[in-house]
């Protein structure tokens, strides 16, 4: 009976570990994403940009700092003057 525990602990392990990937993975394409946004701002000397998409790529890039490490949605826009 003992392998048979062992493949159940093994398999809740693996569905563990295959979740923190899933979110990390989330977690650093946010982090790309925003970095992303922040490196377009500097492309021309005039130009149309994004004001709420800034806003929020700021606490993505800045949650290690803020707090707890996760970016909050504290966002309360309207998304029709953010140009």
């Amino acid at each position: 009976m003992e392998p048979t525990f062992q493949w159940v602990a093994g398999t809740l392990t693996t569905q563990a570990l295959l979740k923190e990937i899933k979110e990390s993975t989330s977690r650093i394409s946010g982090l790309v994403d925003a970095v992303h946004t922040y490196s377009q701002l500097d492309r021309a000397s005039l130009q149309v940009i994004d004001v709420t998409e800034g806003i929020e790529s700021t606490p993505a890039i800045l949650a290690r700092k803020l707090g707890d490490g996760r970016p909050r949605d504290t966002a309360h826009h309207d998304p029709s003057r953010s140009r």
